[in-house]
């Protein structure tokens, strides 16, 4: 076993400086020898002192702790991140009555589980730890990112102190933490495209919209949208990294569940990115916006008692055909017989049930092949495409003979009639407003004539036309 002392040694000109002497029992020729070795500690000492500077230095909280864990050195910038003032003891470690400490998580840690335990016990660096601190009296709590460095005896080889440097992340925690919550609350997740290596990393948020999938690369991703869109968005990828081009695309994602649902996926060229090569954006669920805007475009469009169309919808639609190169058409004006009768004596809410019953029997009449429309009151548009050439007479009677049949609402039941007038395109007029008041005519003529009948727009019923203006 070695002795070691340190004194203070005196040079020639007086001045003193500090010797390290090391001294060991030894035999030598079967003598009983003393051995010592002196070594000038003074470079040592200049060393330790601007190592203390360099420490002091850094913004970086430092905290030099033995294999007890106890606080051995700690600088200003650890004081302070720590909420400890000059002269306050940092106390033996962390874990005390005075402290506690969580994971990321939130769970508390023993401890064994420390960074700097683990650092000395494994022999291993253990780098950017996140950890929780919790002050129990002053009540503060801190988030840290710390990395511990072990430090190895020089005989032993053992760890027996640890160098632990941390920074103070508690605002960059908190707002990561807002952040995910708002995400979560709002529906929207980030996501971003590197172009060199068409990888792709998702926030927590987007990739949960997206089923939880394992998504990394620009192919997969575009593989949880459903095919046409998928290629749309891969498009656009695209071209936001060559064109610098934002872009926003409503998207439907491949879904195992049978409600339909939408994403908005919205992404720009990363301007702060000298390479260009990173496009960043946001994946939102506008579901609920989609199911709103259908249900008010339904709306703009639907007759709020019956559920036909409306007459602007179908005015619409009368134009687009006959702006195409679809094949002929049929307008069939369609007005109950006697209806206002019915609607005086029993009533306005017999008469809209009526009503929503003879949009039932127009709707099954017509089929799939018609559109079907109340102009409002008691009078029915059908737009019928013309199959053959007497398609539409067909239809004309079967909706008649639909009509016809005893309505039964409550106890009451009756028998109504109805009275149609057809046009056709082209023959009968080019514009939608031109067949629609033809028909209009040739119902009027059907219904002068005998209830319960069609009547086809002439060139007869025309002329008496002309010729009562």
């Amino acid at each position: 076993d070695s002795y070691v002392v340190e004194v203070t040694n005196m040079r020639a000109d007086g001045t003193r400086f500090p010797v390290e002497v090391h001294s060991a029992l030894i035999e030598h020729e079967g003598e009983p020898r003393i051995v010592a070795v002196a070594r000038d500690l003074s470079s040592r000492a200049d060393i330790e002192r601007r190592y203390a500077d360099l420490i002091e230095s850094v913004d970086k909280g430092i905290v030099v702790q033995d294999s007890s864990d106890r606080v051995l050195q700690i600088n200003s910038a650890a004081m302070r991140i720590l909420g400890l003032a000059p002269g306050d003891s940092p106390l033996a470690g962390f874990i005390s009555d005075r402290w506690l400490v969580v994971d990321e998580h939130g769970l508390p840690m023993t401890r064994e589980q420390l960074p700097a335990t683990v650092a000395r016990t494994s022999g291993k660096v253990v780098e950017s730890a996140v950890i929780g601190l919790f002050n129990l009296v002053s009540q503060q709590f801190w988030w840290l990112s710390v990395t511990s460095i072990p430090h190895f005896h020089p005989q032993s080889g053992s760890a027996d102190q640890t160098v632990s440097m941390f920074s103070d992340i508690t605002e960059l925690k908190r707002d990561s933490a807002m952040f995910k919550r708002i995400q979560a609350l709002a529906g929207i997740g980030g996501w971003e495209f590197n172009r060199n290596d068409a990888g792709i990393h998702l926030s927590d948020g987007a990739r949960e919209m997206l089923g939880g999938a394992a998504i990394s690369t620009l192919e997969s991703f575009c593989a949880r949208f459903n095919e046409q869109d998928g290629r749309r968005l891969a498009a656009a990828m695209i071209a936001a990294h060559e064109d610098s081009r934002p872009f926003t695309l409503d998207l439907r994602p491949m879904d195992d569940a049978e409600e339909e649902r939408w994403l908005r996926v919205q992404g720009e060229v990363d301007r702060k990115d000298p390479s260009g090569r990173h496009v960043t954006g946001t994946l939102a669920d506008i579901t609920h916006n989609k199911l709103v805007e259908n249900t008010l475009r339904r709306q703009a469009r639907t007759d709020p008692l019956t559920g036909l169309l409306n007459r602007d919808a179908v005015l619409d639609e009368l134009v687009a055909h006959l702006a195409g190169t679809a094949p002929r058409l049929a307008v069939l004006y369609i007005d109950l017989d006697r209806f206002k009768i019915i609607n005086d004596v029993l009533g306005h809410n017999v008469g809209d049930r009526l009503l929503c019953a003879v949009a039932e029997r127009l709707r099954n009449a017509a089929g799939g092949d018609a559109l079907c429309a109340r102009l409002g009151g008691d009078e029915f548009l059908v737009l019928c495409r013309m199959r053959t050439p007497d398609s539409h007479i067909q239809m004309a009677e079967a909706i008649l003979a639909a009509i016809a049949r005893p309505f039964r609402i409550d106890q009451e039941e009756f028998s109504i009639s109805a009275s149609i007038g057809i046009t056709e395109s082209p023959r009968d007029g080019t514009d939608a407003s031109e067949l629609i008041q033809n028909a209009d005519a040739a119902m009027y003529d059907s219904k002068r004539r005998a209830y319960n009948g069609w009547q086809s727009y002439s060139e007869d019923l025309a002329r008496r036309q002309r010729d009562r203006l």
